[in-house]
């Protein structure tokens, strides 16, 4: 049978370091239940285009961190 494709597609999936990660989860757990799948996605994709832009292979705390301030200014 065919593999389902992933979320990134072709792309590969980027390494994340474990405080990337963890913050990743605080952030996403301080919103409304209803709203963290959501939150959850627009950071992570958020943190990893930019760790792509960089050239960056692994998506760090900075990234996230980054990410998350981009987003409260909305």
């Amino acid at each position: 049978g065919e593999s389902a494709p992933t979320r990134l597609g072709t792309r590969d999936e980027l390494a994340w370091d474990d405080e990337a990660r963890k913050l990743l989860d605080d952030y996403v757990a301080q919103e409304p239940v209803l709203v963290r799948i959501s939150v959850a996605k627009s950071l992570r994709d958020k943190a990893e285009r930019d760790t792509r832009n960089a050239n960056e292979n692994r998506v760090s705390a900075a990234r996230v961190i980054a990410a998350r301030q981009i987003g409260q200014v909305a």
